[in-house]
């Protein structure tokens, strides 16, 4: 018997904040999870690194980095 698959309903946020020292800009690192099967959001589009004078996400796509 196999489960259907999940079709991702409810989703669960997390927003990190952070001042960069001596420069008076912040950062969002923001993930996102299925609350029904808790696979991560995958962010695409994004250049992967860091932009502080824009967005970015991690080596891996789970963790948008908005500047």
């Amino acid at each position: 018997m196999t489960s259907s698959p999940c079709k991702h309903e409810a989703f669960d946020s997390k927003v990190a904040i952070t001042r960069m020292e001596d420069t008076g800009q912040f950062l969002a690192e923001i993930t996102i999870e299925c609350l029904q099967c808790h696979r991560p959001f995958q962010f695409l589009g994004l250049t992967p690194g860091l932009d502080l004078r824009g967005a970015a996400m991690d080596l891996d796509g789970l963790e948008a980095r908005l500047a």
